[in-house]
Formats: C-alpha cells, sequence, structure tokens
C-alpha cells in the first residue's frame, strides 16, 4: 500500500474556524492521543511504533516526498505487547532515537482522513491522508488531496515541507 499525506501548520487561534469547514465536508470519527517511539533508520526509511491506548502497531515506511506531499510505501504490523516490543528493540540494537506525542482529532471524507493535530513541542496541524494500491495511483490522489488543503485555504506553499521527524530533531538540537 501507498499512503499519500501532507500537513500544514496553523495557528491554535484558527482550530475552530478549521474544525467549522471541516465539519461542513467530512464527518467526525475520534479523538485520540498517539505516542510514536522512532528507531533508527535511514535517509528515506523509518521505522516506528506507534501507541494508541493499548493497541501498539509497527510501521515501517520507504518515504519520498515533492512540493510537501509525501507518497510512501507503508507496511504496518499489529503489536500486542509494546511495552515488551521496546524491550526488545533496545535488545536488538536498536534503541529509540525519538518519541512523538499528537493529539488528534480525526475526520474522514470518503477515501480521505483529515486530521486536526496538535503535536507536542512543534504546535498545530492540518493533515490529510489517503492510502492507494499502487504508487500509479499516488498522482490522482495527490491532486485530490491538494484540492481538499486549497479548500479549507491552504496553498501548496503552505505544507510543509519537512518530516515530523526532521522538525523535532531541530527543534532538540
Amino acid at each position: 500500500m501507498y499512503e499519500v499525506e501532507a500537513k500544514a501548520p496553523f495557528k491554535k487561534s484558527d482550530y475552530a474556524r478549521l474544525k467549522r469547514e471541516i465539519l461542513k465536508v467530512a464527518r467526525f470519527v475520534k479523538k485520540t492521543a498517539k505516542k510514536d517511539f522512532y528507531f533508527p533508520g535511514f535517509k528515506t526509511l523509518m521505522i516506528r511504533l506507534r501507541v494508541e491506548g493499548e493497541r501498539g502497531m509497527m510501521t515501517i515506511k520507504a518515504k519520498s516526498r515533492a512540493g510537501g506531499v509525501e507518497s510512501n510505501e507503508e507496511r504496518e504490523w499489529e503489536v500486542k505487547d509494546p511495552p515488551a516490543f521496546l524491550r526488545f528493540m533496545k535488545k536488538a540494537g536498536l534503541p529509540l532515537t525519538l518519541k512523538k506525542q499528537k493529539f488528534s482529532e480525526v475526520f474522514s471524507k470518503g477515501p480521505f482522513s483529515i486530521e486536526l493535530n496538535r503535536v507536542t513541542g512543534l504546535g498545530y496541524y492540518l493533515e490529510i491522508e489517503t492510502m492507494v494500491k499502487s504508487k500509479s495511483s499516488a498522482k490522482a490522489a495527490r491532486k485530490k488531496l491538494l484540492l481538499l488543503f486549497r479548500h479549507f485555504g491552504f496553498n501548496p506553499s503552505d505544507l510543509e515541507n519537512k518530516y515530523y521527524l526532521e522538525l523535532l530533531r531541530k527543534k532538540n538540537h
């Protein structure tokens, strides 16, 4: 599967307006808090354990991006015991490189997930993503994703061109 996603920062004062605009075209799904644990990867490979409630998901992404839009080949596996998995990764010589906490309100519009996020230490982001079956389908998904951002008042130049990991590393150093 391929994930097509982008994010744009916004001010806290715009949160209520954006939520109203989203609710005009999408349905509310849930509020959630996600803790992400990142492990050593390579320049274009990301290894992450995401914990949401008691549920854990290990994700490996082969990342690529253009113009603030990511098109990532993604594989995920359920992790039934996240604390034991973290201990295992440390013993295997893959210690944590970074942690991220994200608080989200999640909405759905067709195949698109729309999130209003607060990322600890970074601020607020509108994030829109969809999954497609092939890399060739990603181009059409990218166009639709950009139209959604425009609908909410964002231009392509407003999209954040860095991964959250890069933003967190820059902030921490």
